[in-house]
């Protein structure tokens, strides 16, 4: 059972990954973005001998990199994927929705892991089936498929992925709402911070989760430091709760908790602590749901 943590190498170029490795125990893992296209969206560039100098230098605290992408230029992509690889990185390809399926055939012949990206904003609809065809045809090589953006039980349940990120956790101050997992429901139910919204129904769950309730429905806990931690350690111990619900003993899927700023990686250490030294996970799973008085959660 395990927080696993997913940081972008455009928003912790300087972050001490040797601390995040300490805080995770032998069962957590880290995995690496580019951010390529995090740079792309901004107008920025990821220089690929940056990013290549960096794995370098934090090799043995990561698990899992990916290759850097260069948005709307698959032959860039393929030269950095081959640059990465000759230089002794094992990296995870990435394929793209818009990719012919060869492409993907063709990665999933010479590597144990791929990255699927480009269905951020579509539909579930057209999400899952999608998913479905890339993870079966990656399947025939004995290729796993890391969803690049996605989670959610519905997700994992229906497609067989064997990993997947979200960067909810990181933007609950953004959005002043955080998806909190719910076991007995077996889903992510949203706390909309400054309403009552789940302390009405599920006080000793999200108390687990080590919120304040006052501070919650005030819409305190994000306006401050002190309390936007709190709301990142919740965040990731939610993701790892789900996980661990998904997975019922197994080793897969695993669910990635994108982090981008450094109050977020030190709130998902602070929840990789206490996940692998206090069982926290036992606790939050055999929860109840927890009704309160009106008022007084």
């Amino acid at each position: 059972m395990s927080v696993d943590i997913l940081l972008s190498f455009a928003f912790h170029r300087t972050t001490d990954l040797g601390a995040v490795r300490a805080a995770l125990g032998p069962d957590q893992r880290l995995m690496i973005d580019s951010g390529g296209f995090t740079a792309f969206s901004k107008g920025k560039e990821i220089r690929l001998s940056d990013y290549i100098a960096f794995l370098r230098h934090w090799e043995g605290a990561w698990d899992y990199a990916m290759s850097l992408d260069v948005i709307g230029n698959p032959q860039a992509t393929a030269a950095n994927l081959h640059s990465l690889e000759r230089a002794g990185i094992a990296v995870l390809p990435i394929y793209t929705a818009t990719a012919h399926p060869r492409e993907l055939s063709a990665l999933a012949k010479t590597h144990p892991y791929v990255a699927y990206g480009g269905l951020v904003g579509v539909p579930r609809s057209l999400q899952i089936p999608a998913t479905q065809r890339v993870v079966a045809l990656a399947q025939e090589h004995g290729c796993k498929v890391h969803a690049l953006g996605q989670t959610g039980i519905e997700m994992f349940d229906a497609t067989g992925v064997h990993s997947g990120d979200s960067s909810a956790v990181s933007n609950a101050a953004r959005y002043f709402q955080l998806p909190i997992f719910v076991p007995q429901r077996r889903r992510m139910e949203p706390l909309m911070f400054g309403q009552p919204s789940l302390w009405t129904t599920q006080a000793v769950l999200l108390k687990a989760y080590g919120l304040s309730a006052p501070e919650c429905i005030s819409g305190d806990a994000v306006r401050s430091k002190e309390g936007r931690a709190a709301v990142y350690y919740a965040g990731c111990l939610s993701v790892a709760t789900m996980a661990a619900a998904l997975r019922n003993g197994a080793n897969e899927p695993r669910v990635y908790s994108a982090l981008t700023a450094s109050e977020v990686v030190d709130g998902a250490c602070r929840a990789a602590i206490d996940w692998r030294a206090n069982n926290v996970h036992h606790s939050l799973l055999r929860l109840k749901s927890g009704r309160t008085t009106k008022g007084k959660p």
